[in-house]
C-alpha cells in the first residue's frame, strides 16, 4: 500500500540521520506503521535484521511487530524475488524483537560469569516475588526484634499498627517497590539519608514547597492587570472597593516572591484575607458579570493563602519535627536495605530472579566498557517502542548499549503507567535536549488516522487548555494538536460528540401499597442511576439503527462496536448491573463486587479449615449466609465460654442449642480438613461451594457463576493450589483475581489502561465527576527520587500523627504527578473513539470553578474549565435534570407454607458428591490422622520439611542398596557406589545401614523374589477407606516400598522416619499397611504373612 508519508509528516521520521531520533507520535498517528516502514527501508538499503534490536514493552507488541515485518518481507520477495530478502525472512524468528526484560536476559545469559551469577534461573511471577519478599521481611523483623533495639521498637509501635508483621512489610515494601526501578537503589538510600540531615532551610522539600507557593503567587499576580480592567467595568459604587482589594493583595503578595524560608512562614501566618464582594439585583447583568469575575479571583487568592497556612504553620515546630524523625528515617532505610539483601539471598537459594534483578545485572555487565562495546558493535540501530513508559533503570541500559543510533517512538501524552514507576520526565528530558539541537532530533507526528474530525476537534479544544508546559510538560496548543484528520470520513447521521452531566435525582416520599403484610416479604427500594440509564438507552437506540462506515459503504452499529471505559472495577459494576437489567450483552475483564464477595466468603472457610484459631475468618465464615449464625448467636458463644480466641470460647461454651449448632459447624470443618489432606484447593472449594449453598446462590446470576468458574480455573494453574497452607499464603500476598471474558459480541467494559492501543467505533467515558485518587495520602512512608523519604511525626501523648514538612512536600509532589497522569488517562480514553464519543458524569450540587488545570480534582472540572471560554465546547455540554425519583416499596412474593419435601429435600447421592474418584494411600492415612485430631479438638501441624526431606533421601537409598550387604565395611562400599551413581547418601553412615540390613526382616532376601518401589492402582468401595456412606468404587494409588516373597512366606515392608512411640505408629499406620496388603494381593496373588514398619532413623523393625 502506497502511503502519503509527506502529508502526515511521517517522511521526516523515515530519514536515516546521524544521531538519535525521538518521534512524538500522538494517538492514532501510525507510529507502528512508521517503525515497520523504517525497518523495511533499512533492509532494502542492505541492512540485516541480525544487526537490529527492536524493543517493546509487551510480548504481544513484539509478536505484532514481528508479524508486520514478515508481511513486508514477503511483499519484497514477491516484488523482487531477491535471495537476500528470503534470507532475512528465514532470520526473522531469531531476530531480536522482544521486551526489555528479554533483552536483559539475553545479555545476562551471555555474560553471567562477569557478575558471578548462575548460568540459568527461573523468573519469578509477581505473586511468587511478593511471597518471597514477605518471607524476607518477616525474617528481618524477627532478627531486629531479637536485638531489643529501643529505637526499632518505637518505630514499629508508630508504623506497624495492630499487626507488626503486616505493618512492617507494608512500610518496607512501599519503599522497596520504588527502589526496584532505580538505576542504583543504594544511591537513593544514601541520598535520602543525606537529605534528611541537611539544614532545614536547605532541604529539597522546603525548597520545593516554597518554590511551588512562589510560582503560584507569581501566576496569580500576572492576572492582576486583567482584573483591574474588569473592576473598572463593575458597578460605579463598587469599583473603588474592588480596586482597593486588588491593590491590597498586590502589595501583600509581592514580598512573598523574594522572601527567605523563615520570612515566608511569617508572611503566611500574618496574612489577612479579604471578604469576597457579592453581586446585587441593583446592578446590570454586565456589571454583575465583572463583579463576579473579580470576586472569583479574590476567592482563589484566599484559597491559596488558606492552603499555605496549613503547610507553613510554625517555623520552629517544623524544624524540630524534621529533627525528630531522623531516627525513624534511618530505621526505615536500614530495614529496607536488610530486607533487600535477605530477599536477594532467598532468590539465589531458589535459583530465581525477578525482572528488576535481570535488568540490574544486565546493567552491571554493560558497565564494563568492553562488554558494552562488544554488544553495540553488532548493532546498527536500536528501535524502542512506547518510549514514554521507560523507567530510570531501563533508560540506563539503553544508554549503555547505544551509540547515537536509537530510534524512539512514543507519546508522553499517553504515559499512564506510573504505578509501574514509568517516568515520563525521561521522555521530556530527551525532548528538551533534542529541541536545543543536542545529540538528537525530534519528529512530531500529529496527524490522526483513527478518529473523525469532530472528535479530534473536541480533543484539541479540551487538551489545549489542560496540557501545558507546567502541567504535563507538553505545550499541546502549539506542538500536539491533531488539526487535520488523516482519514476522510463521510457525513454521519448521528452527533459525533456529546457531553452530558446528570443532576442527582430528587427523592420524593415513598409510595406504599394500600395493604402490606409482613408475610409478603421485605421491602426493596429501587434507586435510579440516571447516568447508567442514559448510557443503556443510548446504546439500545444506537445498535441496529445508526450506521457507521464499513468496507464498501455503511453498516449498522453492533454491540461489539461499543466500549465503556472506566477507571476501576467498582465503576464498571454500575453499568454492568444496568446492562443486565436491560438485556444488553457485555464483556468485562474484572469481577463485580458481588462476584468477589462469593470468593471472600469461601476464603474465610478455607482459613478456618487451615486454622480455626483465627478470629476474623471464623466469625466471617459463621456469620455468612452459608455459615448460618446470627450476630446474637456469635455473641452468646463468645461470652459464655473461656479462652483467648473465639474458637476456644465457643468450644468451651456450655451445652445449648447454639453450642450444638457450633459443634455441627465444626464437625463440617473437620470433614473439610480431612478432604483438604487428600485433594487440591480447587476441588476443596468446589465441595464446600456445593454443600453449603454457594453454587445455589450464584446460580441466580450467570455473571457470578461465570466468575466463580473462572476463579477456579485461574487458581488451578498455580502451584500454590496443590496444598491449602501454601495457597492461603499466596492469596495473602496478592489479590488473586482472574480475567473473565465474554463472547466478544457484547459491549466492552474495560479500564482505560486496558483500552490503550485499541480503538472502537463508539466510546463512552462515564463517571467524569469521580474525584482523583490521592494514594500518597494513605502511605505512611512516601519515597521520591529528588526529595527523599517522607514520614510522619508521632505524638504519643495525644496518639496523633502528622506529616513532617518533608512528608507534605513529597505527598503534594506525588499527588501533582498523579493528577498529570489523570489528564493523560482522559486523553487516552477520548482518543479511542472513531466515530462516536459520549462523555458523561454526575453534576455535583456544588462545585468550585478552576482556572488552572492543577486545581481540578476531577475530569469533569477540566471539561468545565475548557468550556468556560469556548462557545463551541459549551454548546456540546448538556446538564440533565432527572426530576423526582419515587422509591416504590415492592413486596417480594414468598409462599406462606412451602412444601416440606422441597424445603427439606436431601439429594440421595450427596455422599458421592463429596468423594473424589482417586486417592493416594498416604493421603488417606493423613486424612485419618487429621480426623482423629479434629475429634479431640486438636490442630496438628504438618510434618516438618526437614523430617520429610530426610525420609525421601533414606527411601532412595533403600530402593537402590544391595539388601544382602552385611558388615560395616560392605555397607560403606555400598554407600560409595550409590554416591557415584548420583544418590545423596549424606544422611546415612555405614554403621546405620548395617544395623538396618542386619534386622531379621531382611534375612530371606538372598533366595527370594524381591519387589521394590512397586507402584499399584486398584478399585475399592469408598466406604472401606473413607468416612462416608458412599459405596461407589474409587481408585487407590500408592507405592509398596518392599515385598519379599520366598519359601518362608511373604513379608511386606514399609520404610518410615519417625520418633513416635510403637503404640502411636501401630495406630497411625495399620490402615495404610492393610491397604498395601490388599494391593500386594491384587498384584501378585500373595497376601503378606508378616507386615513390618522399618524405622530407618532408629534401626528398628516394628511388626504390625
Amino acid at each position: 500500500m502506497d502511503l502519503d508519508w509527506k502529508r502526515s509528516g511521517q517522511d521526516k521520521a523515515l530519514e536515516f540521520t546521524d544521531g538519535n531520533m525521538l518521534v512524538s507520535a500522538s494517538a492514532g498517528s501510525g507510529k507502528t506503521t512508521v517503525m515497520v516502514e523504517k525497518i523495511k527501508r533499512y533492509i532494502a538499503a542492505g541492512g540485516s535484521l541480525k544487526r537490529l534490536v527492536v524493543v517493546t514493552f509487551t510480548r504481544a507488541s513484539a509478536e505484532d511487530m514481528r508479524e508486520k515485518i514478515e508481511i513486508e518481507l514477503k511483499e519484497l520477495i514477491r516484488r523482487t524475488g531477491e535471495e537476500r530478502y528470503k534470507n532475512e525472512l528465514r532470520a526473522l524468528p531469531i531476530a531480536y524483537i522482544g521486551t526489555v526484560d528479554s533483552l536483559c536476559s539475553s545479555i545476562y545469559k551471555k555474560y553471567f560469569e562477569d557478575v558471578g551469577g548462575p548460568p540459568s534461573f527461573k523468573v519469578l511471577e509477581e505473586d511468587e516475588s511478593r511471597e518471597l519478599l514477605r518471607e524476607a521481611s518477616d525474617t528481618v523483623l524477627e532478627l531486629k526484634l531479637a536485638t531489643g533495639d529501643a529505637n526499632f521498637a518505637e518505630f514499629l509501635h508508630h508504623y506497624a499498627g495492630i499487626d507488626p508483621a503486616e505493618g512492617f512489610f507494608n512500610t518496607v515494601s512501599d519503599v522497596f517497590s520504588y527502589l526496584d526501578t532505580r538505576r542504583d537503589p543504594e544511591e537513593f538510600l544514601k541520598k535520602a539519608y543525606e537529605n534528611a540531615g541537611l539544614p532545614f532551610d536547605e532541604s529539597p522539600a522546603v525548597k520545593y514547597l516554597t518554590g511551588t507557593l512562589k510560582d503560584k503567587i507569581a501566576a496569580y499576580l500576572s492576572e492582576l492587570p486583567y482584573h483591574y480592567e474588569r473592576a473598572e467595568t463593575a458597578a460605579a459604587g463598587r469599583r473603588e472597593s474592588l480596586k482597593n482589594i486588588l491593590s491590597y493583595y498586590e502589595t501583600a503578595l509581592r514580598p512573598f516572591l523574594k522572601a527567605g524560608v523563615k520570612e515566608l512562614y511569617d508572611l503566611v501566618n500574618a496574612f489577612k484575607t479579604q471578604r469576597r464582594p457579592g453581586t446585587s439585583d441593583k446592578y446590570s447583568a454586565a456589571e454583575n458579570e465583572s463583579l463576579k469575575t473579580v470576586s472569583l479571583y479574590i476567592g482563589r487568592l484566599n484559597d491559596l493563602i488558606k492552603d499555605a497556612k496549613t503547610v507553613f504553620t510554625d517555623y520552629e515546630t517544623a524544624r524540630s519535627d524534621e529533627a525528630a524523625v531522623m531516627t525513624d528515617i534511618k530505621t526505615v532505610l536500614e530495614s529496607v536495605r536488610e530486607v533487600s539483601e535477605k530477599y536477594y539471598e532467598l532468590k539465589l537459594k531458589e535459583g530465581a530472579f525477578d525482572f528488576s534483578d535481570v535488568e540490574r545485572l544486565a546493567l552491571k555487565i554493560l558497565s564494563d566498557p568492553e562488554r558494552a562495546r562488544e554488544f553495540s558493535d553488532d548493532v546498527d540501530y536500536i528501535f524502542f517502542d512506547e518510549y514514554q513508559d521507560i523507567n530510570p533503570l531501563q533508560e540506563a541500559i539503553i544508554n549503555a548499549i547505544s551509540k547515537d543510533n536509537v530510534f524512539m517512538v512514543g507519546d508522553v501524552k499517553q504515559s499512564i503507567y506510573r504505578f509501574r514507576h514509568a517516568e515520563p520526565k525521561l521522555f521530556l528530558k530527551r525532548y528538551g535536549e533534542y529541541a536545543e539541537g543536542r545529540s538528537g532530533k525530534n519528529v512530531p507526528l500529529n496527524m490522526n488516522f483513527r478518529s473523525s474530525q469532530p472528535i479530534l476537534d473536541f480533543s484539541d479544544r479540551i487538551f489545549s487548555k489542560i496540557m501545558t508546559p507546567t502541567f504535563g510538560g507538553v505545550d499541546y496548543d502549539s506542538e500536539a494538536r491533531f488539526n487535520e484528520a488523516g482519514l476522510e470520513i463521510p457525513p454521519l447521521s448521528f452527533k459525533p460528540v456529546e457531553v452530558r452531566f446528570f443532576e442527582k435525582p430528587k427523592k420524593a416520599d415513598p409510595v406504599l401499597p394500600p395493604f402490606y403484610r409482613i408475610a409478603e416479604g421485605d421491602t426493596v427500594k429501587e434507586s435510579r442511576d440516571p447516568e447508567a440509564e442514559y448510557i443503556a438507552d443510548d446504546i439500545l437506540q444506537s445498535v441496529g439503527h445508526e450506521e457507521i462506515p464499513a468496507k464498501g459503504g455503511f453498516r449498522k452499529m453492533r454491540f461489539s462496536d461499543i466500549a465503556v471505559l472506566v477507571r476501576d472495577k467498582n465503576t464498571a459494576a454500575r453499568f454492568a448491573a444496568e446492562f443486565e437489567k436491560r438485556g444488553i450483552p457485555y464483556d468485562a475483564e474484572f469481577p463485580s463486587l458481588a462476584d468477589t464477595g462469593d470468593i471472600v466468603r469461601l476464603t474465610a472457610f478455607l482459613k478456618v479449615i487451615d486454622n480455626p484459631y483465627q478470629d476474623f475468618p471464623l466469625a466471617a465464615a459463621m456469620s455468612s449466609a452459608e455459615g448460618g449464625f446470627s450476630e446474637s448467636e456469635l455473641y452468646e458463644l463468645s461470652r459464655s465460654g473461656e479462652g483467648k480466641f473465639f474458637y476456644e470460647r465457643a468450644y468451651s461454651a456450655p451445652q445449648s442449642a447454639v453450642k450444638e449448632k457450633f459443634d455441627r459447624f465444626m464437625a463440617d470443618i473437620a470433614r473439610y480438613r480431612k478432604l483438604a489432606a487428600v485433594t487440591d484447593v480447587p476441588t476443596l472449594i468446589n465441595a464446600i461451594a456445593a454443600e453449603r449453598g454457594f453454587i445455589t446462590a450464584m446460580a441466580s446470576s450467570p455473571k457470578r457463576l461465570s466468575y466463580y468458574n473462572a476463579y477456579l480455573k485461574h487458581i488451578s494453574t498455580r502451584e500454590a493450589s496443590s496444598e491449602l497452607g501454601r495457597f492461603l499464603k499466596w492469596t495473602d500476598s496478592e489479590e488473586v483475581a482472574p480475567k473473565t471474558t465474554g463472547s466478544g459480541q457484547g459491549v466492552s467494559i474495560l479500564t482505560i489502561h486496558k483500552s490503550k492501543g485499541l480503538e472502537f467505533p463508539s466510546v463512552y467515558l462515564p463517571a467524569t465527576e469521580r474525584t482523583f485518587r490521592q494514594n500518597a495520602k494513605k502511605q505512611k512512608t512516601v519515597p521520591d527520587g529528588e526529595l527523599g523519604l517522607g514520614l510522619n511525626v508521632f505524638d504519643d501523648d495525644s496518639g496523633t500523627a502528622t506529616r513532617t514538612l518533608n512528608g507534605i512536600a513529597i505527598e503534594r509532589k506525588t499527588i501533582f504527578e498523579e493528577k498529570q497522569e489523570e489528564s493523560r488517562l482522559m486523553y487516552v480514553a477520548m482518543t479511542r473513539a472513531r466515530y462516536r464519543l459520549r462523555v458523561t458524569g454526575m453534576q455535583p450540587a456544588r462545585e468550585r470553578d478552576v482556572t488552572y488545570p492543577e486545581e481540578a480534582v476531577s475530569m469533569r472540572q477540566w471539561i468545565k474549565m475548557a468550556a468556560a471560554d469556548d462557545a463551541v465546547l459549551e454548546g456540546l455540554v448538556t446538564v440533565c435534570d432527572c426530576g423526582e425519583v419515587t422509591e416504590e416499596v415492592k413486596p417480594i412474593e414468598i409462599p406462606d407454607s412451602p412444601e416440606p419435601e422441597i424445603s427439606f429435600f436431601e439429594y440421595p447421592y450427596a455422599a458421592a458428591c463429596k468423594v473424589a474418584n482417586k486417592y493416594t494411600v498416604t493421603a488417606l492415612n493423613t486424612a485419618k490422622e487429621q480426623e482423629r485430631d479434629a475429634e479431640e479438638g486438636q490442630h496438628t501441624p504438618s510434618l516438618g520439611a526437614q523430617e520429610a526431606e530426610t525420609g525421601i533421601l533414606f527411601h532412595k537409598i533403600m530402593e537402590k542398596v544391595d539388601l544382602s550387604a552385611r558388615g560395616i565395611e560392605a555397607c560403606e562400599r555400598e554407600l560409595v557406589r550409590l554416591k557415584e551413581e548420583g544418590i545423596d547418601v549424606s544422611g546415612m553412615t555405614g554403621e546405620t545401614l548395617n544395623r538396618i540390613l542386619s534386622l531379621s526382616v531382611f534375612d530371606g532376601v538372598g533366595n527370594a523374589t524381591v519387589l521394590r518401589e512397586k507402584e499399584f492402582i486398584y478399585y475399592v468401595p469408598a466406604n472401606e477407606v473413607l468416612d462416608t456412606e458412599c459405596t461407589d468404587p474409587i481408585l487407590v494409588q500408592g507405592v509398596i516400598d518392599l515385598a519379599i516373597i520366598g519359601e518362608a512366606g511373604t513379608v511386606l515392608v514399609d520404610y518410615k522416619v519417625s520418633g513416635a512411640s510403637h503404640e502411636t505408629l501401630k495406630s497411625r499406620y495399620s490402615k495404610q499397611l492393610e491397604l498395601y496388603s490388599k494391593a500386594l494381593y491384587e498384584a501378585t496373588g500373595k497376601y503378606p504373612d508378616k507386615r513390618y514398619i522399618v524405622l530407618i532413623n532408629r534401626g528398628e523393625a516394628l511388626e504390625i
